[in-house]
């Protein structure tokens, strides 16, 4: 099958067995150990000297994982939200993902600010902060109760059959 659309499905199929909540666990760690790796030693490590392609990798070894945040984070939610009021939880989620996308780069303009004596080396900053915020979105997330949703097998086939496409 064409790539685009058996990816919805093979990440549908393992989220199914190993658990929404876990993939996402794995995925939040997967992330905080990447950034963790690059503010710790690729940053210092390549600020006066940028290798760009060595950051590229990092910087992919972040967005990876957090698509699966984002593919995973949805049916969380859609699992948590009672019935009759899912719109309104997602709403809710909608809300404070923007609102967090929106006052983050702002506290992150603070800190730099802050930190202004430095210089240029001030950047180096940034991904200790995405750390910090990393772990706490972990933590918050490690609080929640609920939100896997087991799908029966004849759901797991009707998504396989609307997915996954013979050619």
């Amino acid at each position: 099958p064409p790539r685009s659309t058996l990816f919805p499905y093979t990440t549908l199929f393992r989220s199914q067995k190993i658990g929404r909540k876990k993939a996402l666990k794995i995925c939040l760690i997967w992330q905080i150990i990447a950034v963790a790796f690059i503010a710790i030693i690729i940053v210092p490590m390549s600020y006066a000297n940028a290798n760009v392609p060595l950051i590229m990798i990092c910087l992919a070894l972040i967005s990876i994982p957090w698509m699966g945040v984002i593919v995973q984070s949805f049916p969380v939610m859609w699992a948590l939200s009672p019935k009759g009021k899912i719109g309104a939880y997602m709403g809710i989620y909608y809300t404070f993902n923007q609102t967090g996308y929106s006052v983050s780069p702002i506290l992150l303009g603070a800190v730099l600010s802050l930190f202004s004596n430095l210089g240029d080396h001030r950047f180096q900053i940034m991904f200790p902060y995405v750390l910090i915020c990393l772990c706490l979105g972990f933590f918050f997330f490690w609080k929640v109760k609920g939100g896997e949703e087991k799908l029966s097998e004849e759901e797991i086939q009707e998504y396989k059959d609307k997915y996954v496409k013979d050619d």
